[in-house]
């Protein structure tokens, strides 16, 4: 019996199916403060990190249709989507704290461009609790 291709979405826009999440094991599980009182005794607290993991995916020959897609969800302010990755659901948003969110690179670089051009692409998201 042939395997079901893998789908992988933002909201409802499809990605590539060799979409990579290059930081999925990078994640930050314990925030620690360290300060010294007057007398030099060292003071650590800690606490955990229950959301804002970083989601940064790196997808190649994207359309520019798909990237123009994209942008749409990108400008809404404070939106919240659904990333299907695999067999598991991920809340994200936006990680506009990293910076730049879409970053895209022309494979070819075309002066005039169409729907169809592809792009290598870096979406950074992060992980919410809903």
């Amino acid at each position: 019996m042939p395997e079901e291709p893998i789908e992988i979405t933002l909201d409802t826009i499809v990605l590539p199916p060799d979409t990579l999440w290059t930081d999925q094991f990078a994640e930050k599980v314990i925030d620690q403060s360290v300060s010294c009182t007057l007398g030099g005794r060292m003071i650590v607290q800690q606490s955990p990190i229950n959301s804002g993991r970083p989601v940064t995916l790196s997808c190649e020959w994207v359309t520019l249709e798909t990237i123009r897609l994209l942008e749409e969800l990108r400008d809404t302010l404070g939106a919240q989507f659904e990333l299907t990755l695999t067999n598991h659901v991920i809340p994200v948003m936006f990680a506009f704290q990293a910076g730049v969110v879409l970053q895209a690179t022309p494979v070819i670089d075309y002066p005039d461009e169409e729907a169809e051009d592809k792009y290598n692409l870096i979406i950074k998201l992060m992980e919410i609790n809903v």
